[in-house]
């Protein structure tokens, strides 16, 4: 199969779930959806930049319901690549013999990572309410442990992708279907 072929059947089956995917169609895959995260991070950069150099004017305000579709568009590219991606993920965990789960798991690693110091920070607040006007620095732990868990488990992502994409497929059919390399159409 050439490049052309093999780009066009991952984004065929971006969204589908069911299935495997090889190497050889997931690593374009991935490549080119971070470039095209890439390009909605610089899209919603200038977008940012459109708006503090009010360049975006109409009548001497900015236009509410413009502005607020244009930052909705990057979020909406986001939560599409962000699917086509797990998609793809559960794919190629399903190539390797690996149910779903391992797919859900990176996902949620870095929600919880941030999630479970917000959830601590509001519990201690609610325990020990502020007594004064002052800030005594309560909740900034909580935001070093979040930054500490955050880029641990961006790291064990990380490492788990360059295990997706190096690891060889499971030979012969597994219980998600025949091997992608394997079968001839």
């Amino acid at each position: 199969m050439d490049a052309v072929q093999i780009i066009s059947d991952a984004f065929r089956k971006a969204f589908q779930i069911s299935g495997r995917a090889n190497r050889s169609e997931f690593v374009p895959f991935i490549c080119l959806a971070i470039l095209a995260l890439l390009a909605v991070n610089a899209l919603q950069s200038s977008l940012l930049l459109m708006r503090f150099a009010d360049t975006l004017k109409i009548s001497g305000e900015y236009d509410s319901g413009v502005m607020k579709f244009l930052r909705a568009i990057p979020v909406l590219c986001c939560v599409g690549i962000a699917s086509a991606l797990f998609s793809s993920v559960v794919r190629r965990f399903h190539d390797l013999g690996l149910s779903m789960l391992w797919a859900a798991a990176l996902y949620l690693l870095p929600i919880l990572a941030v999630g479970l110091p917000m959830l601590l920070a509001f519990i201690s607040l609610l325990i020990w309410p502020k007594t004064g006007a002052g800030d005594d620095g309560r909740g900034i732990g909580s935001a070093i442990l979040a930054g500490y868990l955050l880029t641990g488990a961006l790291v064990i992502d990380i490492i788990a992708m360059c295990f997706l994409c190096f690891t060889p497929s499971q030979p012969g059919p597994n219980r998600f279907g025949p091997n992608p390399s394997e079968v001839t159409s």
